[in-house]
């Protein structure tokens, strides 16, 4: 193991050389005043001989991918970075700008879905979630069709012995989203990544939706069905709620006419509920609401966008608003039945866009 050897001048850097240092970081922030010069890394790499085999780091001062390119042709061969990270609106966007990685692509859940053949096609299209309404509704399906649905599709698309959606630990819900923006933002990025991991481990991830059901019944729904997560789309259930259910939690907020960006965030909470899904009023009407106040809520935290979207208008929605999943029911459908057609479609669509 090599010790990292930090440098914040010449003179140090001349020190640390002479000692050995064969991995040395510059700290560009002078420790004494906290002035910053992001000069100093570029002085103390000339000081390194060529072939040396010394890798050098800078260390403070990064902001953006400019600074790392800068960094990088001055001949370090890394960066640290901590206050950045600490300032930033979304710490996982910061460090995939810092790496230059391209934006992920959006995820896709189909709902609605009340039968096996139609759920074994949006998995084989790529379908990354799918949803089973279990409340009333003319696409109810009973737990026992549940059940029947998530074998069909764990038989199509097995997944390891004992697997199951990974959680962070609990956490209460703040009292109210201006609060602690950043929290809430951390709290669902950090969730939309693990959701992320568990499609690539073991997807398509099956979300039952319930509507202002009992805790009772929905726990004893997921474990009879084999759900992975817990859609809450009514009115009452509040966001507590998540902490007593069984499978982690999508939230839906409910987009009302006229509704301002700052009025949907004042809604929104980081916890317990693990993601939060923006709908027009009613859900499954095939209404969109405004996309506008979708991407300037999606600037603050994520959310899966719901509410009108088909084939034809996904890739649209998903290049606006930049939601980190898409959420389809009637726009794939013809005559009240899944189109098995307009799902590869949409789905096609919105992973391209």
């Amino acid at each position: 193991m090599e010790p990292l050897v930090e440098a914040a001048n010449e003179a140090e850097m001349l020190t640390a050389l002479d000692a050995g240092a064969r991995v040395i970081g510059v700290n560009n922030r002078n420790l004494h005043t906290f002035e910053v010069d992001m000069t100093t890394t570029a002085r103390c790499a000339a000081l390194v001989p060529r072939e040396s085999g010394v890798l050098l780091l800078a260390l403070s001062g990064v902001a953006s991918r400019a600074d790392v390119t800068a960094f990088a042709d001055a001949g370090a061969v890394g960066v640290l970075v901590g206050e950045s990270l600490m300032r930033a609106p979304s710490p996982a966007g910061l460090v995939r700008e810092l790496l230059a990685l391209p934006a992920q692509p959006t995820l896709c859940k189909v709902c609605g879905v009340r039968d096996a053949a139609s759920a074994a096609a949006a998995a084989a299209a790529g379908a990354d979630l799918i949803g089973l309404i279990l409340a009333p509704s003319k696409r109810q399906v009973s737990v026992a069709q549940a059940a029947e649905i998530v074998q069909a599709v764990r038989e199509a698309r097995p997944r390891p012995t004992g697997w199951a959606v990974g959680r962070f630990p609990s956490r209460a819900a703040p009292e109210s989203c201006g609060d602690e923006p950043r929290e809430t933002r951390q709290w669902l990025e950090g969730w939309s990544a693990l959701l992320r991991r568990a499609v690539a481990e073991a997807g398509p991830l099956i979300v039952g939706v319930f509507v202002d059901a009992s805790v009772q019944d929905m726990n004893a729904a997921a474990e009879a069905a084999g759900l992975d997560l817990i859609q809450l789309h009514g009115q009452s259930e509040g966001w507590d709620v998540a902490s007593e259910l069984c499978r982690p939690v999508v939230r839906v907020v409910h987009m009302e006419p006229h509704m301002r960006a700052d009025q949907v965030c004042g809604q929104v909470r980081g916890g317990p509920p693990a993601a939060v899904l923006l709908d027009s009023k009613g859900g499954g009407t095939g209404v969109i609401f405004d996309w506008a106040i979708g991407a300037e809520v999606q600037q603050r935290t994520p959310f899966i966008l719901a509410g009108g979207l088909t084939p034809d208008n996904v890739a649209a929605a998903v290049r606006q608003v930049r939601p980190w999943c898409v959420d389809v029911s009637s726009g794939v459908e013809t005559e009240g039945q899944k189109d098995h057609d307009k799902i590869r479609a949409y789905i096609r669509n919105a992973k391209d866009a």
